[in-house]
């Protein structure tokens, strides 16, 4: 299973990488409104559904489930807090890049006794193999974020 995360992660930052290629770093700021994103802010919500995989993970070993009383929304100022670490949209993808590779390594590092779950082991092969869709998607929103900040 870690084997084939590995080559979906792999094909994803290729891809994501490629999305800003010679993307200037006002480019990859711009926001079309107050309340739309930057390229930068969709790769911080890609970094935070990484991190928040890591976190779905260690309920899985715990053999545990959290209760939440809505699926929840991005927060805008994790967003910011984030860039405010990592200030250029290269520290964010470098950022992302490790945060994918941490997400290789949990899975390659599961305990036996998450993988002798059965239910267990389903939920977590399915939600980590599923096809990199939700990514793709952001991917086109980095695009068409950065094909507006060239238009304005």
């Amino acid at each position: 299973m870690a084997d084939e995360l590995k080559r979906i992660n792999d094909q994803v930052i290729a891809e994501v990488e490629k999305c800003f290629d010679g993307v200037t770093e006002a480019e990859a700021s711009f926001k079309t409104g107050p309340d739309e994103w930057s390229a930068k802010d969709v790769l911080c919500h890609l970094i935070v559904g990484e991190r928040d995989g890591h976190a779905f993970l260690d309920d899985l070993i715990n053999n545990s489930t959290r209760y939440y009383d809505s699926f929840g929304i991005n927060v805008r100022v994790r967003h910011e807090a984030m860039m405010a670490v990592h200030t250029t949209y290269r520290a964010l993808l470098d950022e992302f890049k490790e945060a994918k590779a941490e997400t290789w390594a949990y899975n390659r590092l599961l305990p036996p006794e998450l993988v002798a779950r059965k239910s267990t082991w389903w939920i977590t092969c399915y939600n980590t193999l599923q096809p990199p869709l939700h990514e793709q998607g952001h991917m086109e929103q980095i695009r068409v974020a950065i094909a507006a900040a060239r238009k304005k």
